[in-house]
């Protein structure tokens, strides 16, 4: 699969980051049989643009990115396909799946030169957590998830 440099330098920086903080870097996943009953699958590039002019549209100053990685230990995500600096630490965010249904939400962390790093909440009702490939959205004071 091709990335562009940005994100391959994003996705490098962020697994060395989350290596060299203790515990590595994995996709989660659970043991068989205990997936909920939300399906884990990517959001497709198509997807993810057409969320994000969604958002756009309805709010003028949402932002959304892709979670490249994720630290099921202490509950991180490493988010690409974002401008940093468009966040600030202790922003709420959601994370949403594929089909743009909010799964939990989180709370940025820590910001880098190409990504963001955002811990989120233990998700309940059935959903699962966020997942390399989901989407992360930060709305406006105010804004709700779209239907």
């Amino acid at each position: 699969m091709n990335f562009p440099s940005s994100a391959r330098r994003a996705l490098l920086a962020t697994l060395l980051l989350l290596t060299a903080a203790g515990g590595g870097c994995a996709s989660h996943a659970k043991p068989a049989g205990t997936e909920s009953t939300a399906a884990r699958h990517p959001a497709s590039p198509e997807t993810v643009q057409a969320t994000r002019q969604a958002y756009y549209r309805a709010y003028p100053d949402s932002r959304l990115g892709v979670v490249i990685a994720t630290r099921p230990t202490d509950r991180l995500v490493a988010v690409g396909d974002v401008t940093p600096s468009d966040f600030s630490v202790g922003q709420t965010v959601y994370f949403l799946d594929a089909k743009r249904k909010v799964m939990t939400t989180g709370r940025i962390v820590r910001i880098l030169n190409d990504s963001v790093h955002a811990q989120y909440v233990e998700p309940s009702g059935g959903h699962r957590p966020p997942a390399a490939g989901d989407m992360m959205l930060r709305l406006p004071i105010g804004g709700t998830p779209l239907p």
